[in-house]
C-alpha cells in the first residue's frame, strides 16, 4: 500500500509513534510523533458521546493528521 505507516514495522519505532485519546469531555485527540516533529489534531468536546456506539480513527497521508468520527472529518492538523 502507497504511503502506509506502520510504527510496528518502522526502522525506528522508537522515534514514531501514534496514540488517538478520547477524552473525558468527549473530545477526541490524535498525536503522531515521527523522527522528532509532532502533529497532533484535537476536536471539538461532545464530539464523542456517551451511550452511543461510534466509529473513531485518525488518518494521516504524509502530512496532514485528521480525525474521522462517524464518517465525518472533526479535526485536522
Amino acid at each position: 500500500k502507497v504511503g502506509e505507516y506502520r510504527p510496528d514495522k518502522a526502522d525506528d519505532a522508537a522515534n514514531r509513534q501514534f496514540d488517538l485519546v478520547i477524552g473525558s469531555d468527549g473530545s477526541v485527540r490524535s498525536r503522531l510523533l515521527l523522527d522528532g516533529g509532532e502533529v497532533q489534531a484535537t476536536s471539538a468536546a461532545a464530539t464523542v458521546t456517551t451511550g452511543a456506539w461510534h466509529h473513531v480513527a485518525a488518518t494521516w497521508d504524509g502530512s496532514d493528521l485528521a480525525i474521522v468520527v462517524d464518517g465525518t472529518i472533526r479535526a485536522t492538523a
